[in-house]
């Protein structure tokens, strides 16, 4: 039984570091595997500067005039608003 336990211990392992140190492992369980389930990586990229009136801006094109911008990282599945207090 004690052998059986470690085997079992033993692939779990190859499971794990298969997962991490091989890219085509991790990129078919994130594309195949998590994608059936509904969870997936909702990253997007979108742009941030500041307008000549000094008020930020964000959005998903770079600006067209030159402006200096910063390329930011976007999920798609967070609630950028503060969630509304709770009824007392």
């Amino acid at each position: 039984m004690k052998g059986f336990m470690a085997l079992i211990f033993l692939l779990i392992i190859a499971a794990v570091a298969g997962y991490f140190f091989n890219p085509d492992v991790k990129k078919f369980v994130n594309n195949q595997l998590l994608y059936d389930t509904g969870v997936k990586n909702h990253v997007s990229y979108g742009y941030k500067w500041k307008s000549k009136d000094g008020a930020w801006q964000l959005t998903q094109e770079p600006p067209s005039d030159g402006t200096l911008y910063e390329k930011i990282k976007v999920r798609d599945d967070w609630n950028v608003m503060d969630a509304p207090a709770a009824p007392k």
